[in-house]
């Protein structure tokens, strides 16, 4: 587990769980919300579980447990109840709405502290699972599920901010006839090396690049605007090419190339990422008609 988890407790009155925090800040680190509200305004990358007081005037825990869990950023986060004398059926209560544990206040601090240790163990193995699970076998890139979970979060993340979302969806011209003519393998190889080439021209901490099928990568690029975006797919063709790749069945001197479609949004509530996608997709098509190795776009 990492050196310090993060711990988001919730509770109308901090003090209600200072004992606790006092005893457990050496190792975790805490934020602290009053309400779901604020809950979900926090910085959540790098949350370890959700302290969620029960039985305190102010905060209806059960009601708050149901809206963590519809937050899509919040959602795989694990949430404690720390209850004060609560009554007969809370605990089952909690556990069918999702809570990962539910502790009695009357507890000692140490059972306490242990629980919340081993919620926090088992979220650091599970979320390592979650990571190999999400990884392309072949190009070790995320896969196209891990994409599709990004573009989802991206998408409602840009809509709030009012920021550009651009995506290249990124297509290897005659993947087949390169297999046909230099088997399995070495289309394996050519493809880890597209990858990587792709990878190295999306280097910003909020680029995304993934594998979306057996030729085709995607580079999701929040806050890029269509000019741009524009100018690292013509990067990524550019580079590829000079890979000097060998096709020799197909066009573009005999070398490896790749098309690539270009899409870019502000969101807006009236559209979806969906729609995004589609767009690309006309693009990337579009560059395929017209030879490959090259870029086309559109602003939507």
């Amino acid at each position: 587990m990492p050196a310090k988890a993060t711990i988001l407790s919730i509770s109308p009155n901090l003090n209600n769980l200072q004992p606790l925090v006092d005893s457990l800040q050496e190792e975790f680190n805490f934020i602290h919300a009053g309400d779901v509200s604020q809950a979900k305004s926090c910085d959540n990358s790098e949350l370890g579980l959700i302290l969620l007081e029960s039985g305190t005037a102010g905060l209806d825990a059960f009601e708050a447990c149901e809206q963590l869990r519809s937050t899509i950023l919040l959602r795989s986060v694990p949430i404690v109840f720390l209850a004060e004398l609560p009554a007969a059926d809370d605990e089952s209560r909690a556990l069918d709405l999702g809570a990962a544990d539910f502790i009695n206040n009357s507890f000692s601090l140490s059972l306490i502290k242990a629980r919340i240790r081993s919620q926090l163990e088992l979220k650091h193995k599970t979320d390592l699972l979650t990571e190999i699970a999400l990884l392309d076998g072949l190009t070790c890139l995320p896969n196209r599920q891990r994409f599709e979970e990004t573009l989802e979060v991206e998408w409602r993340r840009n809509l709030r901010e009012f920021n550009d979302l651009s995506v290249l969806l990124i297509n290897v011209d005659s993947f087949t006839v390169y297999t046909d003519e230099y088997g399995a393998g070495s289309a394996d190889q050519m493809l880890k090396r597209v990858a990587s080439v792709i990878e190295n021209n999306c280097l910003r901490a909020a680029d995304l690049v993934a594998r979306y099928g057996d030729d085709e990568f995607v580079a999701l690029l929040p806050g890029i605007e269509l000019e741009n975006a524009l100018k690292v797919a013509e990067n990524i063709c550019r580079a590829i090419a000079a890979l000097a790749l060998e096709n020799r069945e197909a066009g573009n001197g005999g070398m490896v190339t790749v098309s690539v479609g270009v899409a870019t949004v502000e969101p807006t509530q009236e559209q979806n990422h969906h729609q995004l996608m589609e767009e690309v997709t006309e693009m990337r098509n579009s560059a395929q008609q017209m030879g490959g190795n090259q870029a086309q776009g559109i602003g939507i």
